[in-house]
């Protein structure tokens, strides 16, 4: 079985990783866009090799990686702040159809909300 099997991105639509190249075409900044996905990563079984693969890729969100964060070197490990449960509101893939990226966005800062505090 091949990890891909296992990424919770499997499904969900393309743009939150791969944000649209045109302004016009995003419902919201490219930053929000890679947070959502930053997000999702975090709870992800398979996100350190999803970051090898993409590690020399100029766009998208790789292994909780944005384009800048290779260039930068900069790799923060997961704070696993999203339930996994809450995964379910991600809009599975759709060609075509836009993303509502603030709302989507708010949706799941809701869900971090009301997750309990984890004390070490």
């Amino acid at each position: 079985m091949y990890w891909t099997n296992d990424a919770l991105c499997k499904h969900v639509h393309n743009d939150l990783w791969f944000p649209p190249s045109f302004k016009e075409d995003r419902t919201a900044p490219e930053s929000q866009y890679y947070e959502i996905a930053k997000m999702v990563c975090e709870q992800c079984s398979v996100v350190d090799s999803c970051r090898d693969l993409g590690s020399e890729e100029d766009h998208g969100v790789w292994g909780g990686t944005a384009p800048k964060d290779r260039v930068s070197g900069e790799v923060k490990r997961p704070k696993k702040l999203l339930p996994i449960e809450s995964i379910s509101v991600l809009p599975l893939h759709e060609p075509d159809i836009r993303v509502d990226i603030p709302s989507l966005r708010n949706t799941l800062k809701a869900h971090t909300k009301r997750r309990p505090r984890v004390t070490q």
